[in-house]
């Protein structure tokens, strides 16, 4: 929050009194960037009423694979939403989290633990975050616990000298209310974001648009997390814990941003293409802001790299999703919210030739 509205500070009063200095010391030619990014998808005409279907064909096949995977799959879920006891282990010797899983998984009755690195600083001492759900509903058990935790670490690594820093634990009660209050605030945000878009825009057919490009940018996320995260294909842990939720919750916000910059366009274009068809108005729209939109993903995507590459583990898995929802939700704001919203505009109006009369 502090961050976003020292961006909107800079953008409205830094930005215009550098802008202002600039032009009264006569410097008439400000530019905004170098002639290679000015030119960059200048020209393109991307006609994409006209491949609207193929895209419907790519989205279709991206959301039903991901549902299917969900209902199969599932997810690995974090300790907050499914309840359990997390670890944080000091060890004397680097110990790396493969030495210590299939012993853990044994004694723990089978249940294999989530385990994260934790050390970032040589200097520090190597530690292990360690979350499981084996015997959680029990109570009295944290020191009996512990104790199975470091006997199975030590006798598994030599000299490893396991030492439980601290632990916590998430009751399945608990588990059940962060659950039910991280669905309460994805749907919150979806509807206020319906109303902002009808009051905006004054078309529910813009705001139809934009939820479905949403539905369609989380749908693919939890797709993506539960496919690669149940079967283990990345180094790092996926689980759908609060941070994840946090994730989405950002990743709804970028994709919006994407989708009103173009629907803006749109709309000031019906005020000066007056005579134009509604697919011409939407085509021209698209391709002015094509620019700003693929620049703008470019520069967030290389941030979030170098974060996901050189970041510790524990945030690895919020730096993926961001990642997979920030190129879906650049994709969707193109390819999903606007076709959406001209479908439906020729459905309710019936306007394709004919001009807009409404704006």
């Amino acid at each position: 929050m502090i961050g976003i509205v020292t961006s909107l500070i800079c953008a409205l009063f830094i930005t215009r009194i550098l802008l202002e200095y600039f032009a009264n010391k006569g410097n008439d030619s400000i530019k905004f960037g170098s002639e290679g990014t000015m030119k960059m998808l200048k020209n393109t005409d991307m006609k994409m009423t006209t491949r609207k279907r193929v895209m419907y064909i790519i989205s279709t096949i991206l959301v039903v694979g991901s549902i299917v995977s969900i209902a199969t799959l599932g997810f690995k879920t974090g300790v907050d939403f499914q309840g359990g006891r997390q670890y944080k282990v000091e060890f004397a010797k680097n110990v790396s989290s493969e030495d210590v899983r299939k012993p853990l998984g044994e004694a723990f009755g089978g249940t294999s633990p989530v385990i994260r690195s934790l050390s970032s600083d040589a200097s520090e001492n190597p530690m292990l975050l360690i979350t499981t759900s084996y015997r959680n509903d029990e109570n009295n058990v944290s020191e009996e616990m512990e104790d199975l935790l470091v006997a199975t670490i030590d006798g598994a690594v030599s000299g490893a000298s396991a030492k439980v820093v601290e632990s916590t634990r998430v009751g399945p009660t608990v588990a059940n209310d962060i659950r039910r209050s991280a669905v309460y605030s994805v749907v919150f945000s979806l509807l206020a974001i319906f109303l902002y878009i009808l009051i905006r825009f004054r078309r529910y057919q813009f705001s139809l648009g934009a939820i479905a490009a949403l539905f369609h940018d989380v749908l693919i996320v939890l797709g993506i997390f539960s496919f690669v995260g149940s079967l283990d294909l990345l180094p790092f842990s996926l689980e759908i814990d609060q941070a994840f939720i946090a994730a989405i919750l950002t990743i709804i916000g970028y994709s919006i941003n994407d989708t009103v910059v173009v629907f803006d366009r749109i709309r000031e274009n019906f005020g000066e293409m007056k005579s134009a068809a509604v697919s011409k108005v939407f085509n021209v729209s698209i391709n002015q802001t094509l620019s700003r939109t693929v620049m703008t993903s470019v520069t967030t995507i290389i941030t979030i790299t170098i974060l996901l590459l050189f970041a510790g583990d524990v945030i690895r898995g919020f730096m993926f999703a961001l990642l997979v929802g920030i190129v879906v939700g650049t994709y969707s704001s193109i390819f999903v919210a606007s076709p959406v919203s001209h479908d439906l505009i020729l459905m309710s109006e019936g306007q394709d030739k004919d001009s807009m009369k409404k704006s």
